[in-house]
């Protein structure tokens, strides 16, 4: 299994879904997609994409050509919990992506392709006097 991150702000999800089409080729590297890669939409500098953009994603996604069946689509947005993938899993997006593949480590170990409601940020719990 290999994960590619994306950074994108709600501002630009417009652009994302526009460009969607074109994902099966590889913009950044001669990457392609193989069976049981993992697409990961990361909120950019901690900006929570609303559930309605995410599920607007996932639905403009579900038909580009090389998101075949079997293929998984998760979108996050920090912040996540972290867990540790198998070495090599992750793969470069960009070079800032670092911070990125840490939140998407934890997403890729159960999501399983659907947005989950209960992984929403929290708020911080109060201070005690």
């Amino acid at each position: 299994m290999r994960l590619v991150v994306k950074k994108i702000a709600p501002v630009w999800l417009d652009r994302v879904l526009a460009e969607a089409k074109h994902w099966e080729i590889r913009r950044a590297d001669d990457w392609t997609w193989r069976p049981g890669d993992w697409l990961v939409l990361a909120g950019w500098d901690d900006a929570w994409l609303p559930h309605a953009a995410l599920v607007r994603v996932q639905e403009a996604l579900s038909g580009v050509p090389g998101l075949r069946i079997g293929y998984r689509l998760l979108v996050i947005s920090p912040p996540v919990a972290r867990l540790a993938l198998p070495p090599g899993a992750l793969r470069h997006d960009d070079a800032s992506a670092r911070y990125h593949w840490r939140l998407a480590a934890e997403a890729a170990m159960g999501w399983g392709g659907r947005w989950d409601q209960t992984n929403a940020p929290r708020p911080e719990p109060e201070a005690r006097p």
